[in-house]
């Protein structure tokens, strides 16, 4: 089975999201991006599920990092507004853009469990 991280500052989304998501993934949860970022030091996933707009940082700061550190995960970025910059950063790094109110939000998620982890950077 796949694993996911979901990092996510509203607990109840974070729980509702989980809680649909387990049987298609192993599930870890963070609240904010440093906490992912410590998760990520003892596990590795195939794909993080990240909300954009949290406190002490935004998903896509999240994935820059990883990007910057070399790590190679797929990585979708919700948001409840969809911002151009945002958008094509991204983009930009490899990663799935998709509104948290979309109702493609689980297939887009789903979807990414059958694509190669590999995908995830330029190429």
């Amino acid at each position: 089975m796949k694993k996911m991280l979901i990092v996510e500052d509203d607990v109840t989304f974070l729980g509702l999201l989980s809680h649909v998501l387990r049987n298609q993934f192993e599930i870890y949860e963070a609240c904010g991006v440093n906490e992912a970022l410590k998760l990520l030091e003892n596990i590795s996933v195939d794909l993080i599920c990240s909300d954009y707009n949290m406190p002490g940082g935004t998903g896509l700061e999240l994935l820059e990092q990883l990007h910057r550190s070399g790590k190679k995960i797929s990585f979708i970025l919700m948001s409840g507004t969809e911002d151009s910059f945002v958008v094509h950063s991204v983009k930009f790094y490899g990663g799935t853009f998709c509104n948290k109110t979309d109702s493609d939000l689980l297939t887009t998620i789903r979807k990414k469990q059958i694509v190669n982890s590999g995908d995830w950077f330029m190429g």
